[in-house]
C-alpha cells in the first residue's frame, strides 16, 4: 500500500500516543462546535508535550480538518475563523487548516451502503470536498518527501566534502 489510514478514538490515550510515534502524519478532525475546537487545541498541545517528553520518532501534524461544516451557521464560521487564526499565528505547530468538509446526510447514506462517499455521490458537493482534501494531503506529502530527500542529499554531500 502507498498509504495506510489509522482512525483512532478522539481521546488522548496510549493508543493515540502509539499512533503518534509510528505514523508519518496525523490529521486532526475538528467538529464545528466549541467542544470540538477545544478538543483540537488539546490534541495539538498533547502531541507537542508528548514530542517534548520522548525521543521517539514523532508523526507530523499534517493538518486540522474541519468537519460537519455548515457555513449558514454563525458558530461554524466563528470556529473556522478561530482555526484560521491559530494557523496564521503558527499555533498549529506547523500544521495548517485543510479545506472544510460540509455537513451532509450523504455521509450516513454512504456508510449505510458501505461505500466511499465518492462512489454513490460522485459530482456532489460532499464528494468534491473529500476530493479537494485528498489532493491537499497528497500534495503536502509529496512536498514533504521531496524536502526529506533534499536534506539527506545535502547531508551526504557535506559528509563527502569533509
Amino acid at each position: 500500500y502507498d498509504y495506510i489510514l489509522i482512525d483512532t478514538p478522539p481521546a488522548m490515550s496510549l493508543l493515540s500516543a502509539s499512533v503518534a510515534v509510528y505514523a508519518d502524519y496525523i490529521i486532526i478532525p475538528c467538529d464545528m462546535d466549541s467542544m470540538g475546537f477545544a478538543a483540537t487545541k488539546n490534541v495539538i498541545d498533547f502531541l507537542d508535550h508528548f514530542k517534548d517528553q520522548t525521543q521517539e520518532l514523532m508523526a507530523k501534524v499534517l493538518g486540522v480538518l474541519p468537519v460537519k461544516v455548515d457555513l449558514r451557521r454563525n458558530l461554524d464560521n466563528l470556529i473556522l475563523d478561530q482555526l484560521y487564526a491559530l494557523d496564521e499565528n503558527d499555533l498549529l505547530k506547523g500544521a495548517w487548516v485543510l479545506s472544510p468538509i460540509r455537513q451532509s446526510s450523504n455521509i450516513k447514506t454512504a456508510q449505510a451502503r458501505k461505500k466511499f462517499v465518492q462512489e454513490p455521490f460522485a459530482g456532489k458537493p460532499l464528494a468534491e470536498d473529500y476530493a479537494k482534501v485528498t489532493g491537499e494531503i497528497l500534495e503536502f506529502i509529496k512536498e514533504d518527501k521531496e524536502k526529506i530527500v533534499s536534506n539527506i542529499s545535502k547531508s551526504v554531500e557535506a559528509e563527502v566534502r569533509a
